[in-house]
């Protein structure tokens, strides 16, 4: 008797931890929805260089960006924004990712080896071009028509 009952309470307990399991995944996907959400709600309202903004001037953009209508006046705007934060860190000496997020420390480090990298293959792709068209025999010119006024009968 005691086994069975022993076997009945294990069941009984297996059978409410499969049901909580149950009742906490909808809730676990919910949260993680939200949490999707709220990151890309984040995302969008990421201003470009917004580092160099005061909270004023971030307002200010949100609520120009909100006034516009069309996709190609935001496209416009933003492209003057980033033109205009570009100059801003050039003038305070600082230097910006693609993204508008201000470079300090090793960022700063990487983005110059990665150009200057990148300096070094467009040397040395142009050093093999001019190697290229050194090395390739010229053909030589082509003959051209036969004049007259030579030696020869007449």
């Amino acid at each position: 008797m005691r086994n069975r009952t022993t076997l009945t309470l294990a069941v009984a307990a297996m059978l409410a931890m499969a049901a909580s399991a149950q009742a906490q995944q909808p809730r676990q996907a919910e949260e993680q929805a939200r949490q999707r959400t709220e990151q890309q709600v984040q995302q969008r309202e990421r201003i470009y260089g917004e580092a160099l903004m005061t909270e004023q001037e971030r307002n200010r953009y949100r609520e120009r960006m909100q006034a516009m209508k069309t996709e190609q006046e935001r496209a416009r705007f933003e492209k003057e924004h980033q033109k205009q934060i570009q100059e801003r860190a050039r003038q305070q000496g600082k230097a910006l990712d693609e993204d508008g997020n201000v470079l300090s420390g090793d960022s700063l480090r990487d983005r110059d080896r990665d150009r200057d990298q990148d300096g070094d293959r467009d040397q040395d792709r142009d050093r093999v071009r001019q190697m290229d068209q050194t090395s390739r025999p010229t053909p030589a010119p082509a003959p051209g028509p036969k004049q007259g006024g030579g030696r020869g009968g007449g």
